[in-house]
């Protein structure tokens, strides 16, 4: 009887083990999702900063190089095109 008892109570005990060993993992797979989630929003943030930090200074330089070269292809053509032989 006293071995029975013995024998009851170890199953009982690694069924508890089991059991936490269970809501450990879950717990774990959980942080790891929570980690992940985090990781991925941290990771997107910082390239929509870096793309705007590079876009945005390309996007203005070449906004205003294209006005440059616009007002003076204009001005040259308004030169030669003003002259028409007669000053």
């Amino acid at each position: 009887m006293a071995i029975q008892n013995v024998e009851a109570a170890l199953k009982e005990k690694e069924n508890s083990l089991s059991s936490l060993e269970e809501a450990a993992r879950v717990q774990r797979e959980e942080a790891q999702k929570s980690i992940m989630g985090k990781y991925s929003k941290f990771c997107c943030s910082w390239i929509l900063l870096f793309s705007q930090l590079i876009l945005i200074p390309l996007i203005r330089a070449e906004a205003e190089s294209g006005g440059r070269d616009r007002g003076e292809r204009g001005s040259r053509h308004r030169a030669h095109g003003g002259s028409n032989g007669v000053r």
